[in-house]
């Protein structure tokens, strides 16, 4: 299992690929499990525990049908387990890169913390094209508009949903979604 951490970590820092993960339905259970944990994490004082599942469910499934769809238009499907789980585990890593500015939060987000917040949500649209890259077989600039087009749907589906908003006081859509990878 700590080798799948590894790899989750690699992956997210750009070493390491999703066909570098072990074939099967073990790494992306791991993967989500890891992205709950961190996820829940992240969140801690941010927003109500049932919210933050109910949000946590949504960016899933909208992960894994963005994923799906994508690999069953090139008919490519068994490429699947591999690119969600990269797509989860590398997800944990940046959620928990976020968990100091969310537990040093109180009302509202510094400067800093904002600035913070945005370079992380760079670094997750980063990894996300990453990964389409390689599952996709896609180049670099098309990678990164798939990446684009994902987080604009994730982040439409959840500002749509009754339940986006924080216990804090609402926070915009991008300040949530900083904190999560998409």
């Amino acid at each position: 299992m700590q080798i799948l951490f590894q790899r989750f970590l690699q992956i997210a820092l750009f070493r390491a690929g999703p066909q570098d993960l072990p074939a099967g339905n073990r790494p992306p259970v791991v993967a989500v499990l890891a992205a709950l944990l961190a996820y829940m994490l992240s969140g801690l004082g941010v927003q109500a525990v049932g919210p933050a599942l109910a949000q946590f469910g949504v960016d899933l499934l909208v992960t894994a049908l963005f994923l799906y769809g994508g690999l069953q238009f090139q008919k490519r499907t068994a490429r699947f387990a591999q690119a969600f789980a990269a797509l989860m585990g590398s997800s944990a890593v940046i959620n928990l890169a976020a968990v100091p500015v969310w537990l040093g939060m109180n009302d509202q987000i510094s400067a800093a913390g904002s600035l913070f917040l945005l370079l992380l949500l760079g670094w997750s649209m980063a990894v996300c094209a990453h990964v389409f890259r390689h599952t996709f077989e896609l180049s670099a600039a098309a990678a990164a508009v798939v990446a684009v087009c994902y987080l604009v749907t994730s982040m439409a589906v959840s500002s749509a949903l009754p339940f986006n908003g924080v216990s804090t006081g609402e926070a915009p859509a991008a300040v949530q979604y900083g904190e999560e990878f998409h």
